[in-house]
């Protein structure tokens, strides 16, 4: 179950974020095929997590108002969210809650 637990969610965040920003999302796409769509997601947060790093075009999704497009909303998701460690839901929460300027 694990391994294709979204693979269409996480297909149509990557379709429609296309929309917003031009990344490719290829290295995202390459693990999908490789590993599957949760380790896929896992690997990409740890990433992002790790590193201290905003996922790719943060910014042009946060001025559109289109957090929800972004691969980490997957996290908190109810139907998945029993998949990820607290700390990984925190950190997509904190990373998808809109931000007051």
């Amino acid at each position: 179950m694990n391994c294709d637990f979204c693979a269409n969610s996480l297909l149509d965040i990557i379709s429609a974020s296309r929309i917003i920003s031009r990344y490719t999302y290829q290295p995202l796409l390459a693990d999908v095929s490789r590993y599957g769509a949760f380790y896929a997601v896992k690997n990409l947060l740890h990433r992002s997590m790790f590193a201290s790093r905003l996922p790719k075009d943060y910014d042009l999704f946060w001025l559109k108002g289109r957090m929800d497009l972004l691969v980490e909303n997957l996290v908190l998701d109810s139907r998945y969210s029993h998949l990820f460690t607290a700390e990984e839901i925190a950190f997509c929460r904190e990373l998808v809650t809109p931000k007051t300027a």
